[in-house]
């Protein structure tokens, strides 16, 4: 049986309740909006131009470097004394 047609879900309500109490709220989202997606074309120059500069991580931060399995091979690592 298909819904009412004067059916309101409680979220489309609660959304009502909040624009009639907030009127200014679609112009606050459109700026939010703004702040963090529209970006200006000098702002993306300058994300660029910092990428630029990153250095590349390596795939796993907590292993130190002379323990790479490349470096192994190549120079020989530390050894300890043969016990009995």
């Amino acid at each position: 049986m298909l819904p009412s047609r004067h059916y309101v879900s409680e979220f489309t309500q609660f959304i009502r309740d909040l624009i009639e109490k907030k009127p200014d709220l679609p112009e606050q989202q459109f700026e939010g909006r703004e702040l963090l997606w529209d970006k200006s074309p000098e702002d993306i120059a300058r994300r660029r131009k910092m990428d630029e500069g990153l250095v590349p991580q390596p795939a796993y931060v907590y292993q130190p470097e002379w323990t790479s399995p490349a470096l192994l091979e190549t120079e020989p690592g530390p050894t300890l004394p043969k016990t009995k």
